[in-house]
């Protein structure tokens, strides 16, 4: 059993006898091809008055462009793995404006990685938060800048391990 709209009402219909396949005419295809209506193969609509329906591209073709150029890194990564390096940028640069403006990342983007609500993280923005990274620690070392949010977190990691060394040395 498979949805599909009526093609003069544009009626959401539930027919048994419809097909439950879909030819996809995408760039991953020499031809038109005929795949399974499954998540397997369909991303499918997920809000608004076509919710349930299929996109017109399989998910093989929509990520064609991905598959197809070698030059990038493609997938996601562990958000934990970027998580202090994103929090370091943060505090060298003092805001989450700065960053947008001199390196392009939003705060849409870092925001939830600095603040560990995000589980994973693309591999392309984990290098573009590296690279901005090492760009910031460049411009700090020439210019013997370093903003005040940064400052701050170094004297506060700083005293939280003279606090722990202080500690061991209690127990010892």
């Amino acid at each position: 059993m498979a949805d599909a709209r009526d093609a003069t009402s544009g009626q959401l219909v539930t027919d048994p006898s419809f097909p439950a396949v879909k030819t996809c005419t995408g760039p991953a295809h020499d031809e038109p091809t005929t795949l399974p209506l499954t998540p397997r193969y369909w991303h499918f609509v997920r809000s608004g008055r076509r919710t349930g329906l299929p996109l017109s591209r399989c998910k093989q073709c929509q990520n064609w462009e991905k598959l197809q150029r070698k030059d990038g890194p493609h997938g996601v990564t562990d958000a934990t793995a970027v998580r202090a390096h994103a929090k370091e940028l943060l505090e060298r640069c003092g805001s989450y404006e700065h960053v947008r403006r001199q390196y392009a990342i939003n705060d849409t983007t870092l925001g939830p990685i600095v603040r560990g609500d995000s589980p994973r993280v693309q591999l392309r923005t984990a290098q573009r938060i590296l690279t901005a990274l090492t760009e910031q620690r460049r411009l700090d070392r020439l210019s013997g800048q370093t903003s005040e949010r940064f400052r701050r977190a170094q004297a506060a990691r700083a005293s939280h391990a003279l606090q722990i060394d202080r500690y061991i040395e209690r127990t010892s």
